[in-house]
């Protein structure tokens, strides 16, 4: 369990298996709280042995952890292989086996190798397991989509309202040109070039300032420790560590010029409808 999860280090009182007791349980703060346990206080655990039949046994709680979610600590406890093969009367029976992935590895295909090497056995992701938490993950994730989409209308009204503020500022001069010979697929694409420029500017700026308040809020974090009660329940920690990988940041200057590039098509076009002749004449 140690290889797989952080549950030694979130020992608040006792000790992650340390000591020589008998029968020795680890059991969350929040179970702690609900049934009054203490480091040394007896629990009788109950439960089918390997023939079927009802038998339990009797453990002192070694050691109290508490993790970001109340409703893990509360329903969860753990003893020892050992000890729990002992009292169902099967010495090498287990449970479950978890396996822990780095990031980068893709969950689909190490499912896929898992069964071929242990197709004898059920193989559940974390997503079949905890289906609400999945859920809520996807949620999130949507969530976050739209409030891009609704940043992007945002860059996009503003890139319309500059560009197009440009266009009628310079009537004269861009009539001017049209006049004097420029054709018009050359002011269209002076107005988007500009618009480019103009992206560019400012997805750099906003980039370099990005990566300094993201490198002070992965060190110092965003403290949510007045909500920690409700965050709680739905296992977020109080503090939060930030991060955006570096791959982002190319994706979203694309998206941002993109935008940019799509927003200039009307304030070039209203270019383009300049007659010369009018142009010429507006102060």
């Amino acid at each position: 369990e140690k290889l797989v999860s952080d549950i030694p280090n979130k020992i608040i009182s006792g000790d992650y298996f340390g000591k020589k007791v008998r029968n020795p349980v680890v059991i969350g703060q929040a179970l702690a709280d609900e049934l009054d346990c203490k480091i040394g206080s007896k629990m009788i655990f109950t439960f089918q042995d390997d023939s079927g039949d009802i038998t339990g046994g009797a453990f002192r709680v070694a050691g109290i952890f508490k993790t970001v979610s109340s409703n893990f600590d509360k329903a969860t406890a753990f003893v020892q292989a050992e000890d729990l093969q002992r009292l169902i009367g099967a010495p090498s029976a287990w449970h479950e086996l978890a396996i822990l992935l780095s990031p980068s590895t893709p969950l689909d295909s190490a499912v896929a190798h898992v069964r071929l090497i242990a197709n004898d056995l059920q193989i559940d992701t974390w997503r079949q397991l905890a289906p609400d938490l999945a859920y809520v993950s996807e949620s999130l994730a949507a969530t976050l989509y739209i409030f891009m989409i609704i940043i992007l209308a945002a860059l996009a009204f503003g890139v319309v309202n500059t560009m197009l503020m440009v266009v009628l500022e310079r009537r004269r001069e861009l009539g001017m040109l049209m006049a004097i010979g420029m054709v018009r697929r050359l002011v269209f694409g002076m107005i988007v070039l500009e618009t480019i420029f103009l992206a560019l500017t400012g997805a750099l700026a906003g980039m370099l300032v990005t990566v300094a308040v993201m490198h002070v809020l992965s060190l110092t974090g965003i403290d949510l420790s007045i909500l920690s009660q409700g965050l709680s329940r739905f296992g977020i920690p109080e503090i939060l560590f930030p991060s955006l990988p570096l791959s982002m940041y190319p994706i979203l200057m694309l998206m941002v010029i993109a935008t940019a590039i799509l927003a200039a098509l009307y304030p070039a076009v209203k270019a383009l409808r300049l007659r010369p002749s009018e142009a010429l004449r507006r102060l």
